[in-house]
């Protein structure tokens, strides 16, 4: 699991692009917390861990986590949007 938040935020934060496209950091700093946020609640079931970024995806567009949902799709294009 931590991997998975590492993975993520060294994408969000580094090289997330805004709608612009232009790298945005503060954008990525964004999704990492509302990442952060979303986990704690623990509102997405870890397993199956297959599963699990697209369920956390699902559940940031659902919250209209915009940022987060941003990141996800940038570091994992073939989520279904």
């Amino acid at each position: 699991m931590a991997s998975y938040f590492f993975s993520l935020a060294g994408s969000a934060v580094n090289s997330i692009k805004n709608a612009a496209g232009q790298t945005d950091p503060k954008l990525g700093a964004e999704a990492m917390l509302r990442a952060i946020d979303l986990h704690r609640t623990g509102d997405v079931p870890v397993t199956p861990l297959e599963a699990y970024v697209t369920r956390f995806a699902q559940a940031a567009r659902g919250r209209h986590l915009s940022a987060l949902g941003t990141a996800l799709q940038q570091r994992y294009p073939s989520l279904p949007g």
